[in-house]
């Protein structure tokens, strides 16, 4: 059964390796973990458990819809979730002239609210 560094984990799935260590100690049980410190190294069971408690960002696309009285804001419409949201959008989609425009939105839903963010749009690699 092969494993795989701690380290490496938290690199892969964009967290700090604190992070990664206090889910470990929390939610897998002793045979699932052997090292310390930096020398941790998980089993395959382990990164099963460890990728059930990360939280991954999720990326809508929405449409522009008028600008908020704050220029700084607009509101963009998530087809996927049937809302409208206020966005605080980069300075060269500020203003009217971005009506109309599709953007891409990161939602984070770690927390009760839900954060909406605006996030460049994705590269095909």
């Amino acid at each position: 059964m092969p494993k795989i560094r701690l380290t490496e984990i938290a690199d892969d799935m964009g967290i700090s390796f604190e992070a990664a260590m206090d889910i470990v100690t929390m939610h897998l049980a002793e045979d699932m973990v052997s090292g310390r410190g930096k020398n941790t190294w998980v089993t395959e069971d382990g990164q099963t458990v460890i990728d059930s408690y990360v939280t991954v960002p999720q990326i809508f696309r929405g449409k522009i819809l008028s600008v908020c009285p704050n220029n700084k804001f607009s509101y963009v419409y998530i087809k996927e979730m049937l809302k409208k949201v206020p966005i605080k959008l980069p300075r060269r989609l500020q203003g009217p002239n971005a009506v109309g425009k599709y953007i891409y939105l990161e939602v984070d839903n770690s927390e009760d609210e839900p954060k909406f963010k605006w996030t460049a749009p994705p590269t095909l690699d």
